[in-house]
């Protein structure tokens, strides 16, 4: 091939391998929630329930430039914890989990002879409030009397919060950190505890009467329960003017909005036959869309979040949650996010961004958002809006390929290594242009013949590189297929733990045969990067506490399952759905980033928008029935 020099890893030298075991035994626990949102779609603000009795109120502080540092999105937080500042054990918290999905969300510690319960809440709308109750029950014998405090902070997010935005850590809850910070500012008017315009309102039940604890910061009270007696605290987080309603109004305010947002969905077919499965699709669904959030500049465009507490947008992820949205039949968000990427992240020379983290295949991801959106739903008014863009966008990935055929070295993935990224970039782009053609065929566009010529010959370029992988690997039992497109670097990059996406994107392109399949994935099991269990992308982090233990999930698990599918291998299949739900998903349906395979505390990136995306995808192509069943395409039927 021009240009291409097969320099990087001889035929007969083994493959970089994943370090060796560090001697800490996997568990396979299922991973535990440790935060949930409260807030609904569009909304401004970030209301997070966290497990060891927190609740925070944030905001998606935004600007255009995406300049503003995370250390500087402000919060407020309320932390319950018995009188003496002791925390309760966020280990020992019972969660609850809803049938239908909506994020009414509460928990509860048994703490000596009394029940705690802390509920939370946030009806729709730009702006809510977040509304609470604390109860206390006596389940004991004998009478209890109890104190509690609710801790007030006004800080930083980061500073609330353990190792926020993305939590890449094993969780903990140090209210010692809480301590430390100032409390001081906080005036009280009546029941309404106040630091500039941010606010704690409280509402006792009769009898409790509430007192500042000047020492920890916090509102204290005590609680005297007989046996068999329940009182309550309600209290509510907000900013400017109190709202005039309480908990129970709030409450049964969100519940009816979430129940008419979630009326509207399409359930995938196992998902009609099984409430399990109906019940999971429900919650994927809230938590995608209250990722979908407003600014809180006063801009009129959504901000399609990953997750976590980032305020950040990825365009290769957001891809999945717009695919997942059409297949539910939620198009509308859809197209706020397709409108949003357009407006705002693309140049007028058609390349996408937001610019911030700068991947390679950002245009593509971009172009395939819009064309796969507009083929699925038909929406004319959509295309015509960016039209001409999209047209300098397939302009713009023309002109960056080279001799070859294939892009040059570009920054890629999060990794800072610039590489030539054949089995993620390049695939990344070939794909956008086969949807970008799909789309021009359907509104009559004229660029259609060179859209479907520039993918076919992107296509062609691929194999051409593909076939010498497939020749050194001729009469071997595995197939090797390196990260760039020569094998340079392999050893490098395999020892920095790089994002090593794209084996899957080749088992997913159709370009292997079942046997070749098989051979690949031979390898990477060999090597460390995928394991017997389903999971497919092993993801070692140099952090001590972490090691060799980290797996990043759904992503290739999702990719594999098609590929299978494809393949008429549907054990396989069904064995990286099976995975994907046992170790990406909490038993409160949360879906995170990445799995610990020895401490299930370490769920980054949770709730997580596009892990949602990309379950709903295997869920509408499930191998359980596989006569008939939806593409992870988004559309059509697969035979």
């Amino acid at each position: 091939m021009a240009g291409l020099l097969f320099a990087g890893v001889s035929a007969s030298s083994p493959a970089a391998t994943i370090a060796p075991d560090d001697g800490v035994a996997p568990r396979w626990e299922k991973p535990q929630t440790t935060r949930r949102y409260l807030q609904g779609p569009l909304s401004e603000r970030l209301l997070t329930f966290w497990r060891e009795g927190k609740l925070i109120f944030a905001e998606n502080m935004h600007q255009p430039d995406w300049k503003l540092p995370y250390a500087q999105q402000i919060a407020h937080g309320a932390w319950l914890v018995r009188g003496d500042g002791t925390p309760l054990d966020f280990k020992e918290a019972h969660l609850n989990v809803t049938s239908g999905g909506e994020p009414d969300h509460s928990q509860f510690w048994l703490d000596g002879g009394v029940r705690v319960t802390l509920s939370a809440c946030a009806p729709f709308g730009r702006t809510p409030s977040l509304y609470a109750r604390a109860s206390f029950a006596n389940e004991g014998g004998s009478p209890e009397t109890r104190e509690f405090l609710v801790l007030l902070r006004n800080a930083p997010e980061v500073k609330l919060v353990h190792s926020g935005p993305d939590v890449y850590a094993i969780y903990e809850a140090n209210v010692e950190k809480w301590l430390k910070l100032p409390a001081a500012d906080w005036a009280r008017e009546g029941n309404t505890f106040r630091s500039g315009d941010r606010f704690v309102s409280f509402k006792p039940a009769e009898g409790v009467a509430l007192s500042w604890d000047a020492e920890k910061g916090g509102v204290k009270f005590s609680i005297c329960l007989k046996p068999g007696e329940t009182r309550q605290v309600d209290f509510t987080l907000g900013r400017g003017g109190e709202p005039s309603i309480g908990y129970d109004a709030a409450r049964q305010s969100m519940r009816n909005s979430w129940k008419a947002e979630l009326s509207r969905i399409v359930l995938p077919e196992t998902a009609q036959q099984d409430e399990g499965r109906k019940t999971l699709v429900r919650h994927l669904a809230v938590q995608m869309l209250q990722c979908i959030a407003m600014p809180a500049n006063g801009a009129d465009h959504v901000l399609p979040r990953q997750g976590g507490l980032q305020r950040l947008v990825w365009p290769g992820e957001s891809l999945h949650v717009v695919i997942a949205l059409d297949l539910l039949g939620l198009s509308n968000y859809a197209d706020a996010i397709c409108d949003f990427y357009w407006s705002h992240c693309v140049r007028d020379n058609g390349e996408a961004g937001p610019f911030r983290n700068n991947w390679a295949g950002d245009t593509a991801y971009v172009l395939r958002m819009l064309s796969q959106h507009c083929v699925a739903t038909r929406n004319t008014a959509l295309w015509m809006r960016h039209v001409g863009k999209a047209a300098r966008s397939l302009a713009w990935i023309r002109s960056k390929r080279g001799a070859d055929g294939l892009f040059p070295p570009m920054k890629s993935t999060d990794s800072a290594s610039g590489m030539q990224h054949w089995g993620h970039t390049d695939l990344v782009n070939m794909k956008a242009l086969e949807w970008y053609a799909k789309a021009c065929d359907l509104f009559a566009e004229p660029n259609a013949d060179v859209a479907r010529a520039e993918g076919e010959s992107y296509r062609a370029a691929l194999v051409k590189v593909l076939d010498v992988w497939r020749e050194k690997s001729k009469g071997k039992d595995e197939l090797f297929l390196p990260i760039t497109a020569t094998g340079a670097r392999e050893e490098e990059l395999v020892s920095q733990g790089f994002f090593y996406l794209h084996p899957a994107g080749f088992a997913a392109s159709g370009f292997l045969s079942t046997e070749e399949l098989l051979r690949l994935r031979r390898n990477l099991v060999r090597r460390g990067f995928a394991n017997e269990k389903g999971l497919y992308m092993h993801h070692p982090s140099p952090v001590a506490a972490l090691g060799q233990h980290i797996w990043y999930t759904t992503w290739c698990e999702m990719q594999w399952m098609a590929a299978w599918m494809r393949a008429g291998r549907f054990d396989l299949a069904e064995q990286a759905l099976d995975a994907t739900l046992r170790f990406s998903v909490s038993s409160e349906y949360i879906v995170g980033e990445r799995y610990h395979d020895a401490n299930p505390w370490y769920f980054p990136w949770s709730p997580n928008a596009s892990g949602s995306g990309r379950i709903i995808r295997m869920l509408f192509d499930c191998p359980l029935k596989p006569k008939v069943r939806r593409s992870v395409d988004g559309g059509g039927v697969m035979p």
